[in-house]
């Protein structure tokens, strides 16, 4: 779990935020003058500085409030604070694709959604496209955001003790709704730099942070045999695409220690509440916690909770997996996952679930190099105490689409004809016809697919979706290794610029001027190039690569036009500083 603040003062630098015991913040994108609030917004320089310190930021959007509540405006007013949201939030570096927070800052009925808070985010989304736009409210805005396909929510606990037939009891505790993406569990609570702050729990691997997958392409995975606790356990999870929460004490919980790691037993929960997991991780009047590593939520997330032996697995006499597992030490080399579901029909399983039930149980065999054939049921197992679960499962075809995950290995080396759906959408006939027989090509890493023609490149992954390189571009990401280098793949088409073009990499960007080479721009110098207005600013066009100073080899900096950036790994930007806000 994750704890980011959010606040409306005046900015703070990600050291005093870190120095107070959290991880990142939620910043607004624009000031409320007339509220007090001069100062809200997020500055260039601020972004720069948790950026700089690889720590999270999500980015918001809140004027107005009560009578000036900005979704009073409708869709045309969606539509333009959702413009000028975007153009603040790269302004001070945020990436493409990551989602912007509209703020429904008071309980509303339905009534009120429906005619003007929902025509207001259709208008946002009308820029941004509907899977950019969050939301933030209570309890019902949760349910109505969800109904209304809005993936991104964010929960306040003001107005959150509505029951389940919609009737409000302020006798209840907050009521927090499954699946959101974040909390604000504390407002008007706490202070942080000499100024108020509401604090905010993640709950879900991605929540809308900017860096989100920035060391996704970096995990590296070993397989092979294993003796010991699975500490890798989360970092393979990620490697496979399951979302992943991690209970603060995972990584110290358990009866003690793994011998060797040969197998995996599948479990239910028979609750199939969203508090489930908690009696996996605290145990039963008649069986102690940790009661399985991992639990399954019906939103398809993994929650870890915890690394050493737990008590899942039960006596294993006479059944066809003993001789793998043991007959009764099959807790020390075989990992439980608990599966949120009731076990009785009708089957509470949703698609998600299963999919990622499928995925974590291939990831862990392709892990420890074993086949489909050392995952079973608990139901298979322990036939001394008549155990069912997993209920409502054929593990034969189970197994089957496993082996099938496992042969494809990380990710699923997913098939899909999203290249040749880009080269026919009628905007890139100008790619010309495709310089080989193939439809598409493999990348290196197994994932990832490509398609050359005769005037540029259309490059795919699942996680940022088809795009074409081509130009100056395409001739700079080449001379470094495509997407086997920094850079990684595009995230999005070349955009017009002020006198040139620029494409956005997982890795960073590439700016190419009119009639001249393109050259990168990532990392710390490029957020503090970016906080001084990028190839508009005083600094001008990028002129180089990172180089290592010279005369200091801590040092790294790279050419302008019109001056130099200088970066020193541990401190940040050190000269020049003058073009700065601060």
């Amino acid at each position: 779990m994750v704890r980011l603040l959010d606040y409306a003062s005046r900015p703070l630098d990600a050291q005093t935020v870190r120095a107070a015991g959290y991880d990142g913040v939620v910043r607004y994108l624009v000031n409320s003058p007339d509220r007090g609030l001069p100062n809200k917004r997020i500055t260039p320089a601020e972004a720069a500085s948790f950026t700089a310190a690889k720590m999270p930021i999500v980015s918001n959007w809140q004027r107005g409030k009560h009578d000036t509540a900005d979704w009073r405006r409708g869709f045309g007013g969606g539509a333009e604070d959702a413009t000028n949201a975007l153009a603040w939030h790269r302004k001070c570096g945020g990436p493409e694709k990551r989602p912007i927070y509209f703020s429904v800052d008071e309980d509303v009925s339905l009534d009120t959604w429906n005619t003007l808070v929902l025509p207001y985010l259709n208008g946002a989304a009308s820029v941004l496209g509907k899977d950019s736009v969050g939301v933030y409210g209570g309890q019902r805005s949760m349910w109505w955001a969800a109904d209304d396909g809005f993936r991104w929510r964010w929960q306040t606990k003001a107005w959150s003790r509505y029951d389940a037939n919609g009737n409000w009891n302020s006798g209840l505790p907050v009521q927090w709704v499954e699946g959101v993406n974040l909390r604000q569990e504390r407002v008007d609570q706490d202070t942080v730099g000499g100024i108020g702050v509401d604090v905010n729990t993640t709950w879900s691997d991605d929540y809308g942070q900017w860096n989100h997958g920035a060391n996704q392409g970096e995990i590296e995975m070993e397989r092979g045999d294993w003796t010991g606790d699975p500490t890798w356990l989360a970092d393979l999870l990620r490697l496979w695409g399951v979302p992943v929460w991690e209970d603060p004490d995972w990584k110290v919980r358990g009866h003690g220690d793994f011998r060797d790691i040969r197998g995996v037993i599948g479990h239910h929960t028979a609750g199939g509440g969203v508090n489930d997991w908690l009696i996996v991780r605290n145990g039963r009047p008649d069986l102690a916690g940790p009661l399985a590593q991992i639990v399954l939520e019906k939103d398809g997330t993994a929650r870890l909770i915890c690394v050493g032996i737990a008590n899942h697995a039960g006596p294993g006499d006479g059944s066809a997996w003993a001789p793998k597992f043991t007959k009764r030490e099959a807790n020390f080399h075989t990992i439980g996952i608990e599966a949120v579901s009731k076990g009785t029909p009708p089957w509470d399983w949703t698609p998600v679930q299963l999919e990622n039930y499928k995925r974590i149980v291939a990831a862990i065999l392709w892990r420890i190099n074993k086949d489909s054939s050392w995952f079973c049921g608990h139901r298979e197992y322990n036939l001394v105490d008549g155990k069912i679960d997993p209920a409502g499962i054929n593990l034969d075809q189970f197994r089957t689409e496993v082996q099938t995950k496992i042969d494809a290995g990380p990710a699923g080396a997913p098939k899909t004809d999203a290249i040749a759906k880009l080269r026919e959408d009628g905007k890139h006939e100008w790619l010309g016809s495709r310089t080989h027989d193939e439809p598409q090509r493999r990348c290196p890493d197994g994932i990832g697919l490509f398609a050359h023609y005769q005037n540029g490149s259309i490059y795919w992954h699942p996680k940022v979706g088809a795009h074409a390189v081509s130009g100056e571009i395409m001739e700079f990401w080449s001379s470094v290794g495509w997407e086997t280098s920094w850079l990684k793949y595009p995230v999005d088409e070349a955009q017009n610029v002020n006198g040139g073009v620029r494409q956005v990499f997982q890795g960073g960007d590439i700016y190419a001027k009119v009639g001249e080479q393109a050259w990168p721009a990532h990392g710390g110098i490029r957020s503090t190039w970016a906080a001084t207005g990028a190839e508009e600013g005083p600094y001008g066009w990028p002129r180089s690569r990172e180089q290592v100073d010279k005369d200091d080899l801590a040092v790294i900096y790279q050419r302008f036009e019109k001056d130099n950036i200088y970066w020193r790994m541990s401190d940040g930007a050190i000269a020049p500083l003058k073009y700065l806000e601060v």
